[in-house]
C-alpha cells in the first residue's frame, strides 16, 4: 500500500505559476516570464520517470519509477508506480492525474494513486523538450527526479546485447555502496562484471572487477500504464541484487532497486563502438558525480558532490579541471586534475589513476556506453561516489557557447540549515556576461526562495568552466559553476561564496 503523502492542493500550485489550464503559449508567455511555445500539447505519450528522495517524517531515504501516459490536453490517463523507503521493498500503485504546462516550460503534475484523491503526490516541473523534464516534489518531502519519453516499440521487446550500467544503492546496513558495470543479456539471462564499493571495501578486495554470475530479466509489461516495466536480479559475490526495470528506449533502461536492505535508482545504456580500444577513450570529458561519505564515522547521504572536466589522450590522463564540495565545505574549487596512464580493456572497462590535487592519488573505473560516454566509479573506501563523463563537442568553448534558456534541476544540502534543498526551473542567458534564473525551490518541505533572481556570469573558459554569480536564492550571493558537455547541456554544482551549499544539477537547452 503506497503510504499516504501531505500535499499543496492543486488550486495552490497553479497559482504560484500565475497560470491555468495550459498557460499562456507563444514566446515569453510562461508561467516564468521566459521564452518559449510550450503547452499541454508538448507532453503526450508514455513517459519512465525515477524519483529520489528523502523523507523528514520518517528520516529515510526514499526511491520512486513508474510509467504513466498523458493525453497532450492535461490529463494522466493510466500509469504504474513503484515506491521503497527502507527496509519495505517495492510497493506499487496505479496512477492517474493532471498537468499543467506554461509557454516557458514550466508547469505542475499531479499523480493520484489507486483512484483516491487524497493519495496523491504534486510537482513542479520544467521541460526541457516535450521528449525530456525535471521535477522536484511539491509537498511535506523532499525529491528531485526526470522523466523521459518511451518509444513504444522498444517497450514491448525483453532487453538485449551489452549494457554499461550504474546503480547507487543507500541503506545502513549495508553502509557506503555504489556499483558500475556491464550487464550482457541474452534471451533474458543476465552476466557481466561489476565494480563495486560496499561496506568500505573496493570490488571485495580483490582488486578486479566482481562477475555477475547469474541474473535473469522478465519480459517487459505490454499492458497500457505500465509498458516496459519488468524484473530482474543478478549476482556477485557480494550478494545479489534485485530490481524493477523500465525501458525508455532501445538503448535506455531506468531501474529501481527491490531490496530489504537499501533503496536506489539506476540506468543503464547500450554499448555501442565495441570491441573498445585505447583510441575509444580520448579527448575532453566533462562529468558530474555524487555519493555518500562516513565523515564523523556514521553514513551521510548525499555529503560528497563533484564536476569538472578530464582530459585522455594515447593512454594517459593528459590535464582536467573540477570543483568539490564535501560536508558542505569547498574541497576544491577550480583545481587541476592530473594522472598517469590508463588502459581501455575490449569491454569497455578503463581503470585511470588520478593525481587530484589534495589527499592520496586514487583511482576511477570508467565503463564505455560508447566514446562519448562513460559511468564511473572512484575507488576510495571513504565514500561511495560515481558519475556520468560526456565527450565535449569542443576543446574551445566561448560566451558564444552559453546562451539561450535551460531547463535545469538542482538536489543537494544546505549544511548551515541542516536543509534538503531541491529546485527546478530555468536560467536564461545572453551570451554577454548577464543570466535571469526562475525556480520552484523546497528545502525540507517548505516552499521558499521561489521566483525570478538576476546574475552575471564570467568568461566561459576553453575548456566549458564558467562561474556565475545570482543573487538572492540563498542566505548569500550564490556561485554556481558549470561545466559544458556542449552548448546544449551542462554540469552545475552550487558553492562559492555560499559556503554550507551542496547543490548540483544538469541543465539543458529547451
Amino acid at each position: 500500500m503506497k503510504k499516504l503523502f501531505l500535499a499543496l492542493p492543486l488550486s495552490a500550485l497553479f497559482f504560484l505559476f500565475g497560470c491555468g489550464g495550459g498557460g499562456p503559449s507563444g514566446a515569453g508567455g510562461g508561467g516564468g516570464g521566459g521564452t518559449g511555445s510550450f503547452s499541454n500539447a508538448s507532453l503526450s505519450g508514455t513517459y519512465v520517470y525515477t524519483i529520489s528522495g528523502f523523507d523528514l517524517n520518517t528520516n529515510n531515504p526514499y526511491r520512486e519509477a513508474g510509467v504513466f501516459t498523458v493525453d497532450g490536453n492535461g490529463n494522466v490517463t493510466s500509469g504504474t508506480d513503484d515506491f521503497t523507503e527502507g527496509a519495505s521493498g517495492i510497493s506499487t500503485s496505479t496512477s492517474t492525474g493532471t498537468y499543467a504546462i506554461s509557454g516557458d516550460g514550466t508547469g505542475t503534475l499531479s499523480l493520484i494513486f489507486d483512484g483516491v484523491s487524497s493519495n496523491n503526490l504534486n510537482f513542479y516541473i520544467t521541460l526541457a523538450s516535450g521528449s525530456k523534464f525535471y521535477l522536484i516534489e511539491a509537498d511535506a518531502l523532499n525529491a528531485y527526479g526526470v522523466a523521459e519519453q518511451q518509444d513504444a516499440t522498444a517497450a514491448s521487446t525483453t532487453p538485449s546485447g551489452s549494457y554499461a550500467f550504474r546503480i547507487h544503492p543507500v541503506g545502513a546496513a549495508l553502509g557506503l555502496n555504489s556499483m558500475v558495470g556491464q550487464m550482457i543479456v541474452s534471451s533474458g539471462v543476465v552476466s557481466g562484471s561489476a565494480d563495486v564499493i560496499q561496506g568500505g571495501s573496493f570490488d571485495n578486495g580483490t582488486g578486479a572487477p566482481l562477475a555477475i554470475t547469474t541474473g535473469s530479466l522478465t519480459a517487459p509489461s505490454t499492458t497500457a500504464g505500465s509498458t516496459g516495466r519488468g524484473s530482474g536480479s543478478f549476482a556477485d559475490s557480494l550478494g545479489t541484487t534485485s530490481f524493477n526495470y523500465y525501458i525508455v528506449d532501445s538503448n535506455n533502461i531506468r531501474f529501481l532497486l527491490n531490496e530489504a536492505t537499501a533503496v536506489g535508482i539506476g540506468r543503464a545504456a547500450l554499448q555501442t563502438g565495441a570491441p573498445f580500444t585505447t583510441a575509444s577513450f580520448t579527448g575532453g570529458y566533462a562529468f558530474g558525480s555524487r555519493g555518500d561519505d562516513a565523515v564523523g564515522g556514521t553514513l551521510n547521504y548525499n555529503d560528497v558532490a563533484t564536476v569538472g572536466q578530464l582530459v585522455v589522450s594515447n593512454g594517459a590522463v593528459t590535464g582536467g579541471i573540477y570543483d568539490s564540495v564535501q560536508a558542505g565545505m569547498q574541497v576544491r574549487v577550480g583545481a587541476p586534475l592530473t594522472g598517469g596512464a590508463y588502459s581501455v580493456q575490449t569491454n569497455g572497462r578503463v581503470a585511470v589513476t588520478l593525481a587530484p590535487g589534495i589527499g592520496t592519488t586514487t583511482q576511477q573505473v570508467y565503463w564505455l556506453v560508447s566514446p562519448s560516454l562513460a559511468y564511473f566509479i572512484s575507488d576510495d573506501t571513504t565514500k561511495a561516489e560515481d558519475g556520468i563523463a560526456q565527450l565535449q563537442s569542443t576543446t574551445s568553448f566561448s560566451n558564444a557557447s552559453l546562451s539561450g534558456q535551460y531547463a535545469f534541476f538542482m538536489d543537494g544540502l544546505n549544511f548551515a540549515a541542516e536543509a534538503y534543498v531541491d529546485r527546478v526551473g530555468w536560467i536564461n542567458v545572453d551570451g554577454n556576461g548577464n543570466l535571469t534564473l526562475f525556480q520552484s525551490e523546497l528545502d525540507n518541505g517548505t516552499l521558499t526562495n521561489n521566483g525570478k533572481f538576476s546574475g552575471t556570469y564570467n568568461t566561459v573558459a576553453a575548456n566549458g568552466r564558467a562561474t556565475a554569480t545570482v543573487n538572492g536564492i540563498s542566505a548569500a550571493p550564490s556561485d554556481i559553476t558549470f561545466y559544458l558537455v556542449s552548448p546544449t547541456e551542462a554540469y552545475i554544482l552550487q558553492s562559492g561564496a555560499s559556503t554550507g551549499y551542496m547543490i548540483i544539477g544538469d541543465m539543458n537547452l529547451q
